[in-house]
């Protein structure tokens, strides 16, 4: 390595290294098309299924409508205001092309569209790391290790593999260029580069709520900048124009609005502003640059690096020398200005303003799980055990604290600073919920494509050049075939299925694959009135909504807890109490899954602890303890739940036994009127008056 910014190697954009970043970005999206050939072109996971029909109604009215839409059949009967509940930009994205495709003459179906939106930003994301770790280390072999690492690396495959139409398939790539625009920026002093990396923070802005996390960490970057004094005079100016530029425009946003400015997770920005206005008006009087015909707001000094080298502050454009003559006469009253900046803040951050359960349950996972059991219930919520660290991170977790050696230890630079921080602070959240291993993954496939360009880079200058070269060279190959196995079995074996098709293998009959909740779904849309109000837990809200078209009490906004709290207390309910709740609330059908035949391990049964649990938050005499040891389990037996589970299944093939006679459970206020192939999905009807017949 050089004494100064990275390597000494290929520069960017060689022959072989663009056909090599073709390979790698035609894999990781081959990889991510494994659910289209092995089942259909169908979304995963429940929230695709609300974004696609946003993306629908966005495409029927226009964009427009959408910010106006509100939807009365969502947590009924309050509803739910979504053109403002919303991150419309993955929404926006599906709208955007299919209007191109339509305009060009191409009828494109708006479902495959978003359904290969995920494995289509996978391309983008990898171009993404490349140029990033390019620009951090100037060493191509390191910045094509990185693509190669982000392409196959399964934490990326679980978010955009087809048909998981979320925020996070478009957010990552927007959080690259984020960090790749402000570094750039800072590097050459190009304050539109600053403008850049701005409007791309309010792209993400609009797709995704991590773009909270991206604004602290470029004020991490510029604290560091300042603290380690690495570029802290240009981060300071590039942070300043960043931050005015971004909270304009994120406040534009309806979701966010008045967040941005008095959330408590936006206090390091507003700290860092302060600090960095108060920084650039003491190095201007010190340096005396303040002059009658403008200010000289980055002064000319002794390069530092390689890329100071060839730096120099451009004045050629009019939009510059304004920006410059406005920032240089507003140095005079920085100090002023950061202190009554401040002061607004704290006025609209109250007192009663606190952390979100989501960011409680990222810095602290366990006190999280008992005071908001809402936001623990949820499976990608769970801190991160070591066996999902292994199988979404894999290789890169030897590369990793080689790459951190090579940050820390040979270089003293601020991208090099800039990646250590995303990466120990992203670990963190990692390890603290499970769904942020995306958040992980470019620092994790940045480092290690150090680690690995490191390593080679070092057994080439050995002066034993014949074994180690040889065999670190043996040993890689032997990594990178594990990378490419394991990515592909993990896209094509776990990150393929559906959640709404469920599939088990039978000693008997091979593979079985289950289609119950779509027969369930269509089975309510053809045949029960449009206007009825259909009760279920909050998992199915967006599918019952989306795919059968009725209203529902619940869904996964999961924006409202007492209303889920209130389903919570209706299932643990004897039948008569939970009847008398559902026609209080105009409840017309109730649906349950039960996986004791289907084989289906995450039924309504398992999720039962959770239902107490909630619902003891706002209805403390139905607390979890109430349903434990003997006396717990009779009740538990008598709970509504469980007897629409169980109700009139003679044999629980292969289920769960529970110790009672399912055949002998009858229920008198309920009557079954649907119950899917597998008796995965069961609905019933709540009966007008007591005695109503069952039919089934």
């Amino acid at each position: 390595m050089d004494g100064g910014n990275g390597f000494k190697g290929a520069h960017r954009w060689a022959t072989d290294s663009r056909i090599t970043l073709v390979l790698i970005a035609v894999y990781g999206f081959l990889i991510r098309i494994f659910s289209t050939v092995k089942y259909e072109v169908m979304l995963h996971e429940y929230d695709s299924h609300f974004n696609y029909n946003c993306a629908q109604y966005m495409v029927k009215h226009g964009i427009r409508q959408f910010l106006d839409y509100f939807d009365t059949g969502s947590w009924y009967p309050i509803g739910r205001h979504v053109g403002r509940s919303v991150y419309p930009g993955i929404m926006l994205l599906a709208y955007v092309i299919h209007t191109l495709l339509q305009y060009i003459g191409v009828d494109a179906d708006l479902k495959t569209i978003c359904v290969f939106i995920p494995p289509a930003f996978s391309i983008v994301t990898v171009y993404a790391v490349y140029l990033l770790a390019w620009e951090i280390s100037n060493y191509d072999p390191a910045a094509l290790a990185s693509a190669f690492f982000i392409s196959a690396m399964p934490a990326m495959l679980s978010r955009t593999a087809a048909g998981f139409y979320d925020y996070e398939s478009i957010a990552i790539p927007l959080v690259v260029f984020v960090w790749y625009t402000w570094l750039r920026a800072v590097r050459t002093q190009i304050l539109l580069l600053s403008v850049a990396s701005a409007v791309v923070t309010f792209l993400l802005a609009l797709s995704w709520g991590g773009y909270i996390f991206v604004l602290n960490m470029i004020a991490c970057f510029t604290l560091a900048a300042m603290v380690f004094r690495l570029e802290a005079e240009s981060a300071s100016i590039v942070y300043v124009v960043y931050y005015v530029i971004s909270l304009t425009l994120c406040f534009s946003v309806p979701v966010i609005s008045y967040s941005v400015l008095g959330s408590l997770e936006m206090t390091l920005p507003h700290l860092v502003f302060a600090v960095t206005l108060i920084t650039i008006w003491c190095c201007h009087i010190r340096n005396k640059d303040i002059g009658v015909d403008g200010i000289t707001l980055m002064h000319q000094r002794k390069p530092q690096n390689n890329h100071a080298s060839t730096r120099q502050v451009r004045y050629g454009s009019l939009l510059y020398q304004m920006i410059h003559r406005v920032l240089g006469f507003g140095l005079v009253l920085a100090p002023f200005v950061a202190v009554v900046w401040l002061l607004m803040i704290r006025k609209l951050t109250t007192s009663k303003t606190t952390l979100t359960g989501r960011l409680l349950s990222v810095i602290n996972p366990y006190v999280a799980k008992e005071s908001n059991p809402l936001v623990a219930s949820i499976a990608e919520h769970q801190p991160t055990k070591w066996v999902n660290l292994v199988t979404d991170f894999w290789i890169t977790l030897v590369y990793n604290p080689i790459g951190l050696y090579v940050c820390l230890v040979r270089n003293m630079d601020i991208g090099y600073i800039a990646l250590v921080i995303y990466g120990l602070i992203a670990a963190y959240l990692t390890s603290a919920m499970v769904r942020l291993g995306v958040l992980f993954a470019p620092a994790a496939a940045m480092l290690s494509g150090l680690g690995l360009s490191y390593t080679l880079y070092s057994c080439a200058r050995s002066k034993k050049r014949g074994i180690p070269v040889v065999t670190s060279v043996a040993i890689t190959a032997i990594f990178m075939m594990g990378c490419i196995t394991h990515g592909t079995w993990m896209a094509s074996n776990i990150y393929s299925r559906p959640s709404i098709v469920t599939s088990w293998h039978s000693p008997k009959h091979g593979k079985i694959v289950q289609d119950d909740f779509r027969d369930a779904y269509t089975w309510i849309k053809y045949n029960t009135p449009p206007e009825s109000v259909v009760m279920a837990w909050w998992d199915y809200g967006y599918q019952l909504r989306q795919m059968a078209n009725r209203s529902v009490l619940t869904d996964n906004n999961t924006s409202n807890n007492q209303q889920i709290a209130i389903t919570g207390l209706i299932f643990a309910s004897e039948e008569r109490d939970a009847y008398k709740m559902l026609k209080l609330l105009n409840v017309d059908y109730v649906m349950v899954v039960y996986g004791g035949i289907a084989k289906h391990e995450m039924d309504d049964m398992v999720k039962f602890m959770w239902m107490s649990k909630i619902a003891a938050t706002e209805f403390p005499q139905v607390h979890d303890a109430r349903f434990s040891k003997k006396e717990g389990r009779q009740r538990w037996q008598r709970t509504l739940l469980y007897k629409l589970c169980k109700h009139g299944l003679e044999e629980l093939e292969g289920g769960r036994k529970e110790g009672s006679n399912a055949s002998t459970i009858s229920l008198e206020y309920f009557c079954e009127v649907f119950s899917s192939s597998n008796r995965l999905v069961r609905i019933y009807r709540v009966n007008d008056h007591i005695g109503s017949e069952s039919t089934h």
